[in-house]
């Protein structure tokens, strides 16, 4: 009997581990996506090329400018969703996570330059980053039953 209930701790115990394991991945997962979506969303648009050049990468970042156009930011944000689960479900490991813009007007943009975004994109979003961090841990909590 009591190797029986050892058994059920360890079980419960492991099942507990998964859940906090795949809770944290859906944390980062969730947080990656509000923060590359938010970037997306109120970035200024012309012809699309800023918001299509919002990358994502791990451990360093990005070396140059993508040529692609997305004028509604549907694809960046969906290409921004595979990077972050490619990232976390690959195996690798990972140190930081970067958000960023090679364009070589981005850091115009960045401090007033477009009447679209007279306060910038990647300042206001890490203004936010605390609350899109607290939604992401909620959701994760209500998704993983933790």
């Amino acid at each position: 009997m009591a190797d029986y209930s050892i058994r059920e701790f360890h079980g419960n115990v492991d099942k507990w581990i998964e859940q906090v394991e795949s809770g944290l991945n859906d944390v980062i997962q969730i947080f990656g996506e509000k923060v590359h979506g938010a970037l997306v969303d109120i970035a200024p648009v012309d012809k699309g090329r800023f918001k299509a050049n919002m990358q994502i990468t791990a451990n360093k970042p990005p070396l140059y400018a993508l040529n692609q156009y997305d004028p509604d930011g549907e694809k960046t944000k969906a290409e921004g969703r595979r990077t972050l689960y490619a990232l976390l479900h690959g195996g690798g490991a990972i140190k930081s996570i970067y958000f960023s813009n090679m364009l070589i007007y981005a850091n115009a943009l960045e401090y007033g330059h477009s009447k679209q975004a007279p306060a910038g994109v990647f300042g206001i979003v890490a203004i936010r980053l605390r609350s899109y961090m607290a939604e992401a841990i909620r959701e994760a909590r209500k998704k993983n039953a933790l």
